[in-house]
């Protein structure tokens, strides 16, 4: 009797310690199911960023505008970036944006300094004595666009560079220039 008892707390132990290990057993593949598939979302996020690198890398080439450049830029779809990737690549649409800006306002100027209306004024201005009036204030309006130039390109660098630094520390690889 002893013995029987004996027999059925021993197979009670074991039958324990069988059903603990076959949880930990569970336990330990659903963690590793789990690794797997954040290891391949992880991935799925480099494929994507790297995929609207590659395509911006093409948004200046051929192009005869720099709202052309926006509006291919634009058109990359940003699914499946990070949002902190996702953040940082409008932040340098935007930055284009603003070259695009300046573009516009230097082919208005342009197209005003080259016209038969400003043709007049410096003619008329000239009877008056002041020859160069006009001269100088095109020339004037130029200098402020091409600040205005040299803001937004930084701007860009720096938009782009920013871009850059989340791309490789997501492990993405950079595209070549």
């Amino acid at each position: 009797m002893r013995n029987a008892m004996l027999m059925v707390a021993l197979c009670c132990c074991v039958g324990l310690i069988g059903c603990g290990s076959s949880e930990a057993e569970k336990a330990r593949a659903e963690a590793e199911k789990a690794r797997r598939a954040e290891e391949e979302r992880a991935k799925e996020r480099v494929r994507n960023i790297e995929r609207v690198l590659a395509a911006d890398k093409g948004t200046t080439t051929g192009v005869r505008s720099v709202a052309e450049v926006v509006a291919r830029m634009r058109a990359i779809s940003l699914a499946g970036c990070p949002t902190e990737f996702s953040s940082a690549y409008l932040a340098h649409i935007h930055a284009w944006e603003s070259v695009a800006v300046v573009e516009r306002k230097a082919i208005a100027l342009k197209n005003e300094s080259e016209s038969t209306g400003a043709l007049v004024e410096a003619f008329i201005r000239g009877v008056l004595l002041d020859p160069f009036g006009k001269a100088n204030e095109i020339k004037a309006e130029f200098r402020h666009l091409q600040a205005e130039y040299e803001v937004a390109n930084r701007e860009v660098k720096q938009t782009f560079h920013k871009v850059e630094q989340i791309a490789v520390a997501q492990g993405a690889t950079l595209p070549s220039r």
